[in-house]
C-alpha cells in the first residue's frame, strides 16, 4: 500500500521552481514572517507586548497560519496552479516553522538545547510525512477518478451509447472493485491450496527420509547382531 501512495505521488509532482513559488506564498514567507515578529528566539520580536499569556496568542497565531496554509494550497490546487503534492510541502515546512516558534518558547537557540530542538524537528517531520503524502494521495486519487469518469464519458459519446451520469459510474467503479476483490479471494484461495499441497509433499519427503534413516539402523544393528553371532559361534 504504502508504495501505491508513493508511485501516486511522484506521478503528482510539481516543477521545482514553480513549486519553490508557491511554497513561498503558502508557508515559507509567512511562516517566517510569524517568527521574526513574535517568536522566542529574537531580541527584536514583539512577543512581550502581547496580552498574557504570550504562549497563548502565539499558539493561536500559529494555528491561523496552519489553516492558511492548508486553505491557499487548495485553492492554488482547485485553480491548478500546482499539483497535489504541494499538500504534502508546504503542510510540511508549515509544522517545522511552527515547531521552531513553539519550540523557542521554552528552549534557547544555544548549545545542547538547540540539538534537542533539530531531534524533534526530525522526529515530527518522519511521523508527519506519511500523513501529509497521504492526504496528497487522496486529493491525486480523486483527480484520477474525475479523469476516468470523463474518459469513460467521452468514450460512450463518440460510440453514440447512453452517456453514463454520477451514480452509473459509481456503480461501475464499485463493481470493479468487486471484481478485483473476488480475483485477490481467488488468487488466495489459490496459494493456500499450492501452500497446503507444498507442506504435505514436504511431510512426505521427510516421513520418507525417517524411514529410510530407521531402516538403514535397524539394518546396522542386524548385521552387528549377526556378527556377533558369528563370532561366539567360532568361539
Amino acid at each position: 500500500m504504502l508504495n501505491n501512495q508513493i508511485k501516486n505521488f511522484n506521478e503528482s509532482r510539481t516543477p521545482f521552481f514553480k513549486s519553490l513559488f508557491y511554497l513561498s506564498i503558502e508557508s515559507l514567507i509567512p511562516g517566517l514572517t510569524i517568527w521574526f515578529l513574535v517568536g522566542f528566539d529574537f531580541n527584536f520580536s514583539m512577543t512581550n507586548k502581547l496580552p498574557f499569556p504570550n504562549v497563548g496568542y502565539v499558539s493561536l497565531i500559529c494555528i491561523i497560519f496552519f489553516i492558511y496554509t492548508f486553505l491557499t494550497t487548495y485553492l492554488f490546487y482547485k485553480f491548478k496552479f500546482h499539483e497535489t503534492d504541494m499538500f504534502t510541502f508546504s503542510s510540511l515546512i508549515s509544522l517545522i516553522l511552527i515547531t521552531i516558534i513553539l519550540f523557542g518558547s521554552f528552549m534557547n537557540s544555544t548549545g545542547l538545547w538547540l540539538f534537542v530542538r533539530f531531534l524533534a524537528i526530525v522526529a515530527i517531520v518522519i511521523i508527519a510525512t506519511p500523513i501529509f503524502v497521504f492526504i496528497s494521495v487522496l486529493f491525486r486519487n480523486k483527480e484520477i477518478k474525475k479523469i476516468e469518469d470523463f474518459e469513460k464519458t467521452l468514450e460512450a459519446y463518440k460510440k453514440g451509447e447512453i452517456i453514463p451520469n454520477s451514480k452509473l459510474l459509481k456503480a461501475q467503479r464499485y463493481q470493479n472493485y468487486l471484481v478485483k476483490k473476488q480475483s485477490k479471494i481467488e488468487e488466495l484461495k489459490q496459494f493456500r491450496i499450492d501452500l497446503d499441497l507444498k507442506i504435505s509433499k514436504e511431510l512426505e519427503e521427510q516421513e520418507i527420509k525417517r524411514e529410510m534413516k530407521r531402516k538403514r539402523i535397524i539394518d546396522k544393528l542386524d548385521e552387528k547382531e549377526k556378527r556377533q553371532r558369528a563370532k561366539k559361534q567360532k568361539d
